[in-house]
């Protein structure tokens, strides 16, 4: 996953969410939180995303995306024969 500011297409965080592809994803409405699932449907992560600007530079775009997430929670859905 790569999280880009819109604007100055500066990269603000970049993490492996999935071994496999991953075939959805969205955000919260604050923006912090987001949301992923792999193709299978099975495995659902989710993260916060924290940019952390680098720089006293408050024009400047700089930020440190390897520092930038939070992996909250995994969720592992199983099948069933209910």
């Amino acid at each position: 996953v790569v999280v880009k500011d819109f604007i100055t297409k500066a990269t603000i965080a970049q993490f492996r969410a999935h071994t496999s592809p991953i075939s959805a994803l969205c955000f919260d409405p604050s923006g912090t939180l987001l949301v992923t699932a792999s193709v299978n449907g099975n495995n659902i992560n989710v993260f916060r995303i924290m940019p952390l600007h680098v720089t006293d530079d408050p024009n400047s775009v700089c930020y440190d995306w390897s520092a930038s997430h939070v992996h909250l929670y995994k969720l592992h859905r199983g099948m069933t024969s209910a």
